[in-house]
């Protein structure tokens, strides 16, 4: 059977190189055809990375038809874009002799249950896209318009739920409470929980963290803290740079290596203003996600916080299994996905209930002892493999293809 991928997101985004295309790579081998449609945005709707990129994956038997997304106005842009992404699929189905639709997040879903027929379909949920707007105070539920559209993406949710073959979320929390979103009907269909995972072989672990810091130019002594991706409507910016501010007194010659691709003004301006100073305290980088790995890998332990909410108990960070795909540990905080039930039971961090100086004082004296342990960088890489590993993943979309097509695997 042939699936056809429907991502709203670009494969040629930091997301696109790291959360699709290794997924559908792998299908690829394991014998799935695969034709995917994305929307690509900025200098990525067209030009040459696309052009290259089309020529790989046309040499390893995947069809892509790149669209271009449209941004504003809001509603009317995702409509337009619903329009053309559901006239393409109902093309490509025929084309392609597509069977099954795989549908990533909410509005890819809503084009595949208009064209999909008697297809199969997987809804690949990742999060409560929905209430993540609201909670995220991007839609206000009171608003005419606004809470009119979130009305409309819950009753987008339910048809999903109720329509598709197989559904997938990125955590069991989220899977617990999907039979308790108001309005959908029991039983559900099969629903397979698929981490946000990570490539392994790329992301692993240094013996000789001083000798890579001197290679990346950074300071060889002394205590490496490190931040990776954009902040975004959910990381807790404030309340992470008062928590460097407080391990500062702990560890004066402690850096802050944030690795982020934009921002950094905002960066800037909040440890400015909070008396960090920029190269002796925190330093800002900008990479490309192939360069990721080497940077996190020579870092002592990771920092994120997420503003924890009723949707995030859907969210996987993939920055959390990268870091300790790395061997890092992490301080993050309670109420995000799985987080906080990964760390206490592998031993692999510390997770924070609050945000105030006791709490502070409490993770880090928690995350000194975990550095003075020789084995806590072992039980990290053991964590991200028994969690996060890209080829679990790979092996669990295979087995719901399979299942939906009625193959066992040969």
């Amino acid at each position: 059977m042939r699936s056809l991928f429907l991502t709203y997101d670009g494969l040629l985004s930091p997301l696109g190189q790291s959360q699709i295309l290794p997924y559908l790579r792998g299908l690829r081998r394991r014998g799935h055809g695969i034709s995917i449609l994305s929307f690509e945005q900025g200098k990525n709707a067209e030009g040459g990375a696309q052009v290259e990129l089309r020529r790989q994956l046309e040499s390893e038997g995947i069809a892509w038809v790149a669209l271009r997304y449209h941004k504003s106005p809001s509603a009317p842009a995702t409509a337009f874009d619903v329009a053309q992404g559901a006239a393409m699929a109902r093309f490509l189905i025929a084309r392609d002799g597509i069977e099954i639709l795989h549908a990533r997040s909410y509005v890819p879903a809503l084009m595949a249950l208009l064209v999909a027929g008697p297809r199969k379909i997987v809804f690949d949920m990742r999060g409560f896209w929905a209430d993540e707007r609201v909670d995220g105070n991007l839609w206000d539920p009171k608003h005419p318009v606004q809470g009119t559209i979130y009305k409309l993406a819950k009753a987008l949710e339910r048809w999903g739920l109720r329509r598709s073959d197989h559904v997938v979320v990125l955590t069991r929390a989220a899977a617990s409470i999907l039979g308790d979103i108001p309005g959908v009907k029991l039983p559900l269909p099969p629903v397979s929980i698929i981490p946000t995972c990570v490539d392994l072989d790329r992301f692993t672990p240094i013996a000789d963290k001083a000798t890579r810091r001197r290679e990346l130019g950074l300071p060889e002594a002394g205590k490496l803290l490190v931040y990776q991706g954009s902040i975004g409507t959910w990381y807790m910016l404030r309340e992470m740079v008062q928590l460097v501010k407080r391990a500062k007194q702990r560890w004066p010659d402690l850096v802050w290596l944030v690795l982020a691709p934009s921002e950094h003004e905002l960066f800037r301006k909040e440890c400015t203003e909070a008396g960090l100073v920029e190269g002796r305290d925190f330093r800002l980088q900008s990479l490309p996600h192939k360069e990721v790995p080497r940077w996190v890998a020579a870092a002592d332990a990771a920092l994120f916080f997420i503003r924890p909410s009723y949707s995030k108990l859907s969210s996987c960070p993939t920055k959390f299994g990268e870091c300790l795909a790395c061997g890092v540990p992490v301080i993050a905080n309670a109420g995000v996905g799985d987080v906080a039930d990964t760390i206490s039971a592998h031993r692999v961090g510390t997770a924070l209930d609050s945000f105030d100086e006791g709490s502070y004082d409490a993770a880090l004296g928690q995350l000194e002892a975990l550095l003075d342990d020789p084995t806590t960088a072992a039980r990290c890489r053991a964590a991200a493999e028994a969690d996060f590993a890209l080829s679990d993943a790979i092996t669990r979309y295979d087995q719901i293809y399979r299942g939906l097509s009625g193959r066992q695997e040969s």
